[in-house]
């Protein structure tokens, strides 16, 4: 106890120093054990596309070359799901058996062109 008390007094520094890289250490365990815990214990439930008899995604990217018999394909996965070209739409609405064929937009946006208006002011 004597040390720690002489540690204290003449390296205060240290002293704050180390306790603030156990209670980040702390804060950084606890946070990494809630989000396990919240994926372990959440079932989320088919909302979006519950309706829906096939999904057509893509998960990797393909990319090929050379022609004929010396044609390589190469598939790289991808680390989210990638956007399917809007014109395949049109192509599986035509074929036998299809009622619908919607394409999806999870996040429609615009690019602004110009400052926002803030309390009669342009913010840039």
């Amino acid at each position: 106890m004597r040390v720690a008390l002489r540690m204290l007094r003449q390296r205060p520094a240290a002293a704050v120093a180390t306790y603030l890289a156990l209670w980040f250490a702390v804060a950084m365990v606890t946070a990494c054990g809630v989000m396990l815990e919240s994926g372990i214990r959440y079932h989320g439930t088919v909302q979006r596309y519950a309706g829906s008899t096939v999904l057509v995604a893509t998960t990797d990217l393909s990319v090929s070359s050379g022609s004929g018999e010396d044609r390589s394909v190469e598939r790289y996965p991808l680390p989210e799901r990638a956007r399917v070209d809007t014109s395949l739409v049109n192509r599986i609405a035509q074929l036998p058996g299809v009622r619908l064929a919607a394409a999806d937009v999870a996040a429609l946006g615009r690019r602004a062109t110009r400052c926002p208006l803030i309390r009669g002011r342009r913010r840039c």
